[in-house]
């Protein structure tokens, strides 16, 4: 059995290419479930989903700070797999010389609010809540403690 039942869920994961990214996505696929692996570098993304079958892992090279990515990450999804559960968002932004200490204060929220998580959760409708379904359940199902 999966760890949280997560079997047979389809989840992207972003910055799959790099180090954490890639063990991540090995993870994921041992747990049994289906994923886009989506970054930037072609020849690490390559080599990573090449180990594993279309079944399992689909590549996306993209830039998880555009629209045009997204719609085709989720475009993607959902052509291959028919819905999403959940998104791994451990891509990095900014670049290697990034620094947030250095960021002005004022634009961190917009800085963050411009790449992927205001496109994820404008997406929303692609996305299979059964997790959440299944999750309610369990509460509603389990003992509650007194206040």
């Amino acid at each position: 059995m999966s760890y949280q039942g997560l079997g047979g869920r389809t989840f992207i994961v972003t910055g799959a290419a790099g180090g954490i990214g890639s063990a991540i996505v090995e993870r994921l696929v041992k747990e049994g479930c289906r994923l886009i692996a989506f970054d930037s570098h072609a020849d690490n993304l390559s080599r990573l989903t090449g180990q594993f079958s279309p079944q399992q892992v689909c590549p996306l090279i993209g830039d998880v700070s555009t629209e045009e990515s997204w719609d085709s990450c989720l475009e993607l999804a959902v052509r291959q797999f028919g819905s999403i559960n959940g998104l791994v968002n451990n891509a990095a932004v900014g670049g290697t010389d990034f620094k947030i200490s250095e960021m002005p204060v004022g634009n961190s929220t917009g800085y963050l609010e411009s790449t992927s998580g205001a496109r994820f959760w404008a997406s929303a409708p692609h996305f299979d809540n059964s997790l959440d379904k299944e999750s309610e359940a369990r509460s509603s199902t389990s003992p509650r403690s007194a206040p």
